[in-house]
């Protein structure tokens, strides 16, 4: 019930926490975070679902490369609930 998709950018202006999971190409994935930036808070968690690509390499496009991590969430998410968590 925390949980809510955004069909815009700004939209998410007041988000804790923002996961990607769009196409597994690291400049489509950098671009995306690089205009979320100028959206979301300073403290706003910016994270990749990404499972293959440098978690390192795409924050590294980013102001605050910082707060930036992979969340790989594992199939099928209902029935396994494990989150791989990756530091960059």
């Amino acid at each position: 019930a925390r949980l809510h998709p955004a069909r815009a950018l700004a939209e998410l202006a007041d988000a804790e926490l923002v996961i990607e999971a769009v196409v597994e190409d690291p400049a489509v994935k950098q671009k995306l975070f690089t205009e979320l930036e100028e959206f979301v808070g300073d403290a706003c968690l910016l994270a990749t679902n990404t499972s293959s690509l440098s978690v390192t390499a795409v924050a590294g496009a980013l102001r605050t490369p910082g707060r930036f991590a992979g969340l790989h969430f594992f199939n099928p998410a209902p029935l396994l609930p494990l989150v791989e968590v990756v530091r960059g």
